[in-house]
């Protein structure tokens, strides 16, 4: 898992480009549940959640795993109050109740799940917030003959849901091993259309497709983009976003 959880960096164009923003609505909720404006992040990749807290008046500080994405996020940002720390989340040193919100889009899972439940609990004020959350996207989830036909292009490597399903529940057990107070889950919803060149970016910025043997990997993204082609060049996307709330005591 180490190995893969390095891999997003190598490209940060095609990542930033092709990766979802997730939804005001989201961001909204969760600035809603919160007191004050300073801010953690846990892997924040190349922006996509650091984008909004800084432009609704949020210091952030990002804690980023690689090299590349640091670059891009001081960069990128280096008009807003951000403070890009290049280390895992299990080697970050800060002072305890210090942050008023500590937040991770769809990066928390890389995480020790002991050391970084409690290290979220001993970085938050009292009363602090917690949010962890997850963009599980469901590709042509309203066309089932261009879904089929994807299935079929990954020959049963990669099994596709119908429909969404809870993946991050182990959150909840966590969150409540760790005295965490206010437990709330949520969901949120989008929907993207993307053509079958713009699928096989988004397809490329995710860990196991990433390093998936070359000519293994061609042979899918043609397949792929065969079925959308066939199907009316276009592929819509469900963004079913899985958001964990939670308050220090």
């Amino acid at each position: 898992m180490s190995s893969l959880r390095n891999i997003f960096g190598t490209d940060t164009e095609n990542y930033d480009r092709f990766r979802p923003r997730y939804t005001n609505e989201l961001f909204e909720f969760i600035s809603s549940k919160t007191s004050g404006k300073n801010a953690l992040e846990i892997g924040s990749g190349s922006g996509q959640a650091t984008e909004w807290f800084l432009s609704h008046g949020y210091e952030v500080t990002c804690c980023e795993i690689s090299e590349e994405f640091c670059a891009f996020l001081k960069e990128k940002y280096k008009n807003y109050p951000i403070t890009v720390e290049n280390l895992p989340f299990e080697d970050f040193e800060g002072e305890n109740e210090s942050f008023d919100l500590i937040f991770s889009a769809t990066a928390f899972h890389w995480v020790d799940k002991d050391i970084g439940f409690q290290k979220l609990y001993d970085l938050l004020k009292k009363g602090g917030t917690a949010a962890l959350f997850w963009n599980v996207p469901y590709g042509a989830y309203d066309n089932e003959a261009l879904h089929n036909d994807i299935q079929k292009a990954y020959n049963s490597d990669r099994k596709w849901e119908s429909e969404p399903k809870e993946k991050y529940g182990f959150c909840r057990e966590y969150l409540e091993k760790y005295h965490f107070a206010d437990i709330e889950k949520h969901i949120f919803r989008g929907v993207r259309k993307l053509t079958s060149d713009e699928y096989i970016s988004l397809l490329e910025t995710y860990s196991d497709h990433k390093s998936m043997e070359k000519n293994k990997k061609e042979e899918l993204y043609k397949n792929i983009a065969s079925a959308i082609e066939k199907h009316g060049g276009y592929i819509n996307i469900l963004d079913n976003i899985e958001l964990y709330l939670a308050r220090r005591k």
